[in-house]
């Protein structure tokens, strides 16, 4: 994923943004061997989404990256060099496992702004993963913010 020379990216910035929680090398072009990724935005998205969730599933371990963008969580200004800013929502970020198609997470999620680790929110995640979709909800319990209903298709696979 090259935000620099693709503006259709824009709206998957908020991805880019978790380099601070994640190695960069596992962000660096795209997704890493044996993937698959999974968004509510399309590649060709042209403006900035504020409530979005990405799950990268590593299929041969069934570790994942699970992103979810809200703008109830608070909102911040993001700029990619070369492109103007715009503003994104916090995002709440977590490593459940896959077991049997299912992801399930309650606990504490890092919270994210820009490149930085803006503290931790309470956050309820479930999802029923397969080869084309992933769908669920995502709360954050103790917040005023309302339950996220997703559906994620398939955006990219690795080999």
């Amino acid at each position: 994923m090259n935000v620099h020379r693709d503006p259709r990216l824009i709206g998957l910035a908020v991805v880019a943004a978790l380099a601070a929680a994640i190695p960069a090398a596992a962000i660096a072009d795209s997704i890493g061997p044996h993937s698959s990724f999974y968004s509510t935005v399309s590649p060709t998205t042209k403006h900035a989404v504020l409530n979005v969730v990405d799950i990268d599933v590593h299929r041969t371990t069934g570790a994942t990256l699970v992103n979810v963008g809200n703008e109830c969580l608070g909102t911040f200004t993001f700029q990619v060099p070369g492109q103007p800013s715009f503003t994104g929502s916090k995002n709440a970020t977590i490593t459940p496992r896959l077991r049997h198609g299912k992801l399930s997470f309650r606990g504490r999620a890092k919270l994210i702004a820009g490149q930085g680790v803006a503290g931790h929110v309470q956050m309820t995640f479930s999802a029923t993963v397969t080869a084309r979709l992933a769908t669920g909800t995502a709360t954050f319990p103790g917040t005023k913010c309302g339950p996220i209903r997703f559906v994620a298709p398939l955006r990219e696979r690795t080999k």
